[in-house]
């Protein structure tokens, strides 16, 4: 259910599995996801939370770090998918959660160590990479954000994603660059789980392109 997104029905089906067994790590796992992604964001820190005592405490951090990030509380997404990166330390999805947390907070030398070592764990993963690229374009070093584009072989419509991402933090506007900065909300969350180039509960990894590519 998580993976078609019918995240009310998986409410449901948790309801019904409570009936007949106790709650577990990963039934509340579940639960703060599906909660989380119908909008129920109070409950689904509360549920997040039970997960840190736990074995599913990564889990539980990293769950915490999207709705913060979704609030565009950057400091407080920083130290959770810290937190879920210290526990998890060859979870790619986490590092690459903490790499883009920390391009968000023009941290770049940071976001490197973290959007690296992602790479190398998950060398066929195009969010990770579309995350090296966007590295690589607020630097300014646009031949290298092009090598790793044409490299991983991503699509016209990530292209795009990457290039209005950078546009916007560098405070350009995405339809011409040197415009306005579009204004940010800090009032005005986005969807959650997240942008869409960091980790989404509900998808699955970009289909491979080569599994021997390594960070450049």
């Amino acid at each position: 259910m998580e993976s078609e997104k019918k995240w009310y029905a998986a409410l449901s089906w948790l309801d019904r599995y409570r009936q007949q067994y106790p709650a577990s790590a990963n039934s509340d796992l579940l639960r703060a996801r599906a909660l989380a992604a119908t909008g129920s964001i109070h409950d689904a820190e509360k549920y997040f939370s039970r997960l840190l005592s736990g074995p599913l405490a990564a889990q539980g951090y990293q769950g915490l770090g999207l709705i913060a990030a979704g609030q565009n509380k950057k400091d407080r997404a920083i130290r959770n998918f810290a937190r879920a990166a210290r526990r998890a330390p060859t979870n790619a999805d986490m590092l690459n959660d903490l790499g883009y947390a920390y391009l968000q907070d023009h941290q770049l030398e940071s976001a490197r160590a973290a959007l690296f070592r992602a790479g190398e764990l998950a060398p066929d993963d195009a969010r990770i990479w579309s995350n090296i690229a966007l590295y690589y374009l607020l630097r300014n070093e646009t031949y290298q954000a092009q090598e790793v584009i044409g490299s991983h072989q991503l699509d016209w419509h990530t292209q795009q994603m990457i290039h209005a991402e950078a546009s916007r933090l560098m405070g350009q506007s995405p339809a011409r660059a040197g415009g306005p900065a579009p204004a940010q909300a800090e009032n005005n969350p986005t969807p959650f789980p997240n942008q869409p180039l960091t980790q989404i509960f509900s998808e699955d990894p970009a289909q491979p392109t080569n599994s021997s590519r390594n960070a450049p």
